[in-house]
């Protein structure tokens, strides 16, 4: 596989109490997909073209989903934590 491009976005960092960080999981989502209409555009590429994506963050950021209905429990939990 070859690397074509990239693109970068930042979030919000959520704070409800001295110590806690949190993310938003719908944001995060909404700016893979505002990198992935980047890339696309800059280089005429449509979502059949697209055979790969890799996401980073903080790295030790979690969050878990329902199986069922993919929606996330709760904000991910930021390593800062």
């Amino acid at each position: 596989m070859k690397v074509i491009d990239s693109a970068s976005r930042e979030h919000a960092q959520i704070s409800l109490r001295p110590g806690w960080v949190e993310h938003d999981p719908e944001e995060i989502f909404i700016r893979v997909l505002e990198c992935l209409q980047e890339v696309c555009l800059r280089n005429n590429l449509t979502n059949q073209n697209v055979k790969g994506i890799g996401i980073t963050n903080q790295r030790e950021t979690t969050v878990a989903f329902d199986k069922t209905t993919g929606e996330h429990y709760h904000n991910a939990i930021v390593w800062m934590d």
